[in-house]
């Protein structure tokens, strides 16, 4: 696979953090994310299928990928049971997956030991899920909802055109397609090809605005 578009985007994306947080923590709300912190690695990401190949194709040891194939084994299954395929995407307005996926304790498929085995290739979604309140508040799901993040919309929707131009630059036609990140390890790594209903594919031109 070649990495540089992804690593392209996610050069972009992170500046635009850097940023992010420096602004954030002027206004006295540093982020409270620190390593170990996992909370968040149980929660639904909806990623680009590129952004999991790129992670599944880094990981290099035959081991550890016949480790992340078990995972990904239970984590399907485990899916599959609580209605994952029909739950409803992040832009369904007045729905949401997160308290039954965190319920099952669904941890995601690169999630060892507490730290990510992958967490240089984190997608986008991980990359701009960015916590200032307590992190009792990630910790504890009855508390979950009253966690505030760091947020600039206009801000994030520029980085993400700019994000999706760096693959752009190597594709001028381009599909995206978005569903669960299990749902494409899943693919790539036990070659079971079943999407969710909220997976979206989306093409996108070098000239769209």
């Amino acid at each position: 696979m070649n990495l540089a578009p992804v690593r392209a985007c996610y050069d972009a994306v992170d500046f635009f953090t850097v940023a992010l947080k420096k602004a954030s923590m002027r206004r006295g709300k540093p982020a409270t994310c620190h390593e170990g912190c996992h909370h968040c690695c149980r929660e639904p990401v909806w990623t680009e299928r590129a952004e999991v190949a790129a992670m599944v194709d880094t990981i290099v040891l035959e081991k550890d990928r016949e480790e992340l194939r078990a995972r990904t084994q239970v984590w399907w299954g485990t899916f599959q049971q609580i209605g994952g395929l029909d739950m409803p995407g992040p832009l369904e307005k007045g729905k949401s997956s997160l308290n039954a996926y965190r319920a099952a304790n669904l941890g995601c498929p690169f999630l060892v030991d507490r730290r990510c085995i992958s967490y240089a290739w984190r997608p986008i979604g991980c990359r701009l899920h960015i916590a200032v309140g307590p992190v009792a508040y990630c910790a504890d799901d009855a508390k979950r909802s009253r966690q505030r993040f760091m947020e600039s919309p206009e801000a994030e929707r520029t980085t993400l055109l700019c994000a999706h131009g760096e693959l752009c630059e190597f594709a001028p036609r381009a599909l995206f397609q978005y569903d669960h990140l299990g749902i494409w390890a899943k693919e790539l790594l036990l070659g079971d090809q079943t999407r969710s209903r909220s997976g979206q594919d989306t093409l996108i031109h070098s000239t769209d605005p």
